[in-house]
């Protein structure tokens, strides 16, 4: 009978241990599930809060970009009435250079409204692509001012 009492007590016993250690399972599960949620939601956040700074950044892009073409127009619309008020001979080369210029100027629009946010070395990329065709542009619109002065100047000697 000792023996019964002693195995029936080593049963409830083993019992015991195995519940204890089976919601000590189900206790650490929810915390790992708990962790793991938090870490998606701060993972999503992060997302978040990168895409709307490289927004940001496309937006603040855009605009400068749009301003320095604004300052293009203003030069092109200026050696545009340069070329028209030239002699035919000065303002040969230059009616050439001026349509190049308005196309080009046209590229450069469309380039900067399918401008977006890639992965970091693409947008750097794409960002410098257009200012080094926006500045070689206003170089190009400049020299042809100037030679359009020089020509103007030359031909009223």
């Amino acid at each position: 009978m000792k023996r019964t009492i002693l195995v029936f007590a080593l049963c409830a016993a083993g019992e015991l241990a195995c519940q204890n250690t089976a919601d000590g399972i189900a206790r650490d599960a929810e915390q790992a599930k708990s962790s793991a949620k938090k870490g998606t939601q701060a993972a999503e956040q992060a997302v978040q809060q990168a895409a709307h700074h490289a927004q940001t950044e496309l937006d603040q892009y855009r605009s400068r970009a749009r301003s320095e073409l604004d300052e293009l127009d203003k030069k092109l619309a200026e050696l545009k009435v340069k070329v028209e008020t030239t002699t035919e001979e000065a303002s040969g080369d230059a009616e050439r250079k001026l349509r190049e210029a308005h196309t080009r100027r046209k590229q450069l629009e469309t380039d900067l409204k399918e401008l977006k946010v890639d992965a970091d070395r693409q947008w750097e990329q794409a960002k410098s692509k257009l200012d080094e065709a926006i500045a070689s542009l206003g170089k190009d619109v400049d020299a042809a001012l100037d030679r359009l002065g020089n020509d103007i100047e030359e031909t009223t000697k």
